[in-house]
């Protein structure tokens, strides 16, 4: 029996979901790997009802409530991401790497954009009372959110 399930588990880790799971240190279960899979195949940051509708429609059994604890999981191992939209619904992100966001205000999706990054190199934190570079301060990350109404790009 242990053998067929390391077998099982070698097998799920060819997934490259099962493996970015597994490389965080949690168990690429079935619920986790799906979760993973619907979310890099989006663009729009669905919040966790989306998603688990999302799962329902593509025939995986999943509970609300699992879907829930496990977005909760994989954003705390960072496997995923999380933000909160401007309607207060918190969304999840696949995309890991340095990006923007922009919010529709007609639909609510937020899809992903990028930055020049030698536009965001120059941005600097202004202090608003003496309107120079905050002095000290050693920025990390730049996060930029534009807003307006998104129209998909024509083919």
């Amino acid at each position: 029996m242990r053998a067929s399930i390391r077998v099982d588990m070698a097998r799920d880790l060819e997934d490259p979901a099962a493996r970015k799971i597994a490389d965080a240190g949690l168990r690429p279960t079935a619920a986790r790997v799906a979760i993973v899979h619907a979310l890099e195949a989006t663009r729009d940051h669905p919040s966790a009802d989306v998603l688990a509708a999302r799962l329902g429609m593509r025939g995986k059994r999943i509970g609300r409530a699992t879907v829930y604890q496990n977005l909760e999981k994989l954003v705390e191992a960072g496997v995923i991401t999380s933000l909160t939209s401007s309607d207060g619904l918190r969304r999840f992100d696949a995309t890991l790497e340095a990006h923007q966001h922009f919010v529709c205000t007609e639909s609510g999706h937020i899809y992903d954009v990028h930055v020049d990054p030698q536009l965001l190199r120059l941005l600097k934190p202004i202090d608003p009372a003496s309107g120079k570079p905050v002095k000290g301060a050693k920025v990390g990350q730049v996060r930029i959110q534009f807003v307006g109404a998104w129209q998909e790009p024509q083919a």
